[in-house]
């Protein structure tokens, strides 16, 4: 195992999860340096985690997890003690940019973003908007390709109600969906976007793949990474509206990514 270590000492960079016991090999992927620090419990929700008395024997519990999970996207490694380590398994969801707490020991890794078609097509609101009596904020802004919305311009908006939800027709059947990503308002109002849920429906199933707490931020991006068989016709994103309240859903642009 030394040689593994002191290749991430010196170049903290690209590697790949060969590892452990008997030469048995668990996973391969290779992932690059992000950021020198700890995963910031605000805007990542990790799905492992595993600790272990040496480096090796940590990140091969978390390697051993990533072979079965396509949500596995960056891995955080800490040194806790001189004979404890720690790593962690990034994400159901995560806020886009580098937002990493600098913490000595601690080394987040990530894998490049998957390159490939968007596979939103038509959309479609619980209800619809009229901003200032005049111009409806349709769900087709939603999935017209603008992830830049200036003002209420392009942004697709409900009416206040409960449970506001945005479902997204998918161009091909039965497609094999990895990522979705919401894009936040950027003018104001960025808070409206909490409690979100993402499921992947096939013909009338649900099949979640992610939940966001928020509240989000106004300008901030978010990615949910579904579980493996994630595969369906269509995605519904809604509000979970708390008792007694009313939310208005509304987002700039959501884009979907899998394989058919």
């Amino acid at each position: 195992m030394a040689p593994l270590i002191r290749i991430l000492n010196i170049f903290g960079g690209l590697f790949a999860f060969l590892i452990v016991g008997c030469q048995q090999v668990y996973y391969h992927a290779e992932f690059r340096l992000k950021a020198f620090g700890k995963l910031s419990n605000n805007n990542y929700r990790t799905i492992f985690s595993a600790v272990g008395a040496t480096f090796a024997e940590s990140i091969n519990s978390c390697s051993k997890f990533c072979s079965e999970d396509q949500r596995c996207i960056g891995i955080e490694t800490c040194q806790i003690r001189e004979d404890l380590f720690q790593c962690r398994v990034c994400c159901e969801w995560k806020k886009m940019g580098n937002n990493v707490d600098k913490q000595p020991g601690c080394k987040y890794l990530e894998m490049g973003n998957e390159s490939g078609e968007n596979l939103a097509s038509t959309a479609n609101l619980s209800t619809v908007y009229l901003h200032h009596g005049q111009q409806q904020l349709v769900a087709a802004h939603a999935v017209d390709g603008f992830v830049l919305c200036p003002g209420n311009l392009k942004l697709a908006h409900s009416a206040k109600e409960r449970n506001p939800l945005l479902s997204i027709v998918l161009k091909r059947k039965d497609s094999n969906v990895k990522r979705v990503v919401l894009y936040n308002r950027q003018n104001c109002c960025g808070h409206q976007l909490h409690d979100v849920h993402v499921n992947i429906i096939d013909n009338g199933t649900n099949y979640p793949c992610g939940f966001y707490p928020g509240p989000a931020i106004t300008g901030h991006h978010i990615v949910f990474l579904c579980r493996n068989g994630s595969v369906g016709n269509s995605i519904k994103i809604q509000i979970s509206s708390k008792d007694g309240q009313t939310d208005w859903f509304s987002v700039c642009e959501v884009e979907v990514y899998g394989t058919s």
